[in-house]
């Protein structure tokens, strides 16, 4: 197993938040009500019952990564919770580009990996 590159994040990330979108999207046109708090709601719920559930969303299946904790093992609940809070602060996105993992993979001391 090894940790998973910049590249296969990325694509992780544009599936993932295309897929989110759709379903905001679903919702909003079933409801017929826009609201920021019904994206927020889906995209936190979307990365928590996907990474906790299964170790990893439609975009980390279609380049066949997960996310371990740094012992590889499955991540509790207290990481996945961290991992996807962090993900609503901008400069998570920012940190891919100084680093080799985002702020959400540091702090709940996750990674993402990739079996071949």
């Amino acid at each position: 197993m090894e940790r998973a590159e910049k590249s296969y994040r990325a694509i992780n990330y544009l599936i993932d938040v295309f897929i989110i979108s759709l379903i905001v999207t679903f919702l909003n046109w079933v409801d017929g009500y826009q609201s920021p708090f019904l994206s927020w709601f889906v995209f936190f719920l979307y990365y928590f019952l996907f990474e906790i559930t299964v170790q990893r969303t439609f975009g980390k299946m279609v380049t066949k990564t997960y996310v371990v904790g740094f012992r590889n093992q499955k991540p509790s609940v207290r990481a996945v919770i961290l991992r996807t809070v962090c993900r609503f602060f901008y400069l998570d996105i920012i940190s891919f580009l100084f680093g080799t993992y985002g702020i959400h993979d540091g702090y709940s001391k996750t990674r993402v990996i990739r079996k071949k």
